[in-house]
């Protein structure tokens, strides 16, 4: 190699500009994040229904929806929004897991959450808004289990007496 400083300055020059061109390729969300807050990671619950619930990045005043998913599958599902800004305010969210869409099964289950913004303001300029959508996702892992079943209530049984 002739010249490693003008290799090395073109190589930096290249990530630089993917970063900026393909923010979604690295991971770039520029200020937006989301978390399921309950159930927690790795928590056991019974199969079935279950309602989470979580908070986001979001305002009021921002242009976000949240959704999720069950195990990757598609299409994701809009949650409700809970926060005190009104019925756009994902600050919290809220969802359940029904059989409108997927019930929760026994053994593994991964719960996705998604959030997505429009119109968010440009790292570089405050004042100036980045087109594109940007995207963040947080997932956790629950086991589903069968309710346990009392067999022995201490009571006789009829006819023991």
């Amino acid at each position: 190699m002739k010249n490693p400083e003008l290799f090395t300055e073109t190589l930096l020059c290249i990530l630089i500009l993917a970063l900026i061109i393909y923010p979604h390729t690295y991971g770039a969300s520029y200020g937006i994040d989301i978390k399921i807050v309950s159930p927690l990671n790795g928590q056991e619950v019974p199969i079935g229904e279950l309602a989470i619930s979580g908070s986001s990045s979001d305002t009021s005043s921002s242009n976000c929806q949240v959704y999720l998913d069950w195990n990757d599958q598609k299409p994701y599902q809009k949650a409700i929004a809970n926060g005190s800004g009104g019925s756009d305010d994902y600050s919290t969210w809220k969802f359940t897991y029904s059989s409108n869409y997927h019930l929760i099964q026994e053994g593994n289950n991964e719960l996705t959450s998604k959030i997505t913004c429009q119109d968010i303001p440009s790292p570089s300029n405050s004042s100036s808004v980045n087109s594109t959508e940007q995207s963040k996702w947080y997932s956790i892992n629950v086991t589903g289990i069968k309710p346990s079943v009392n067999t022995n209530s201490g009571l006789p049984l009829p006819g023991t007496q």
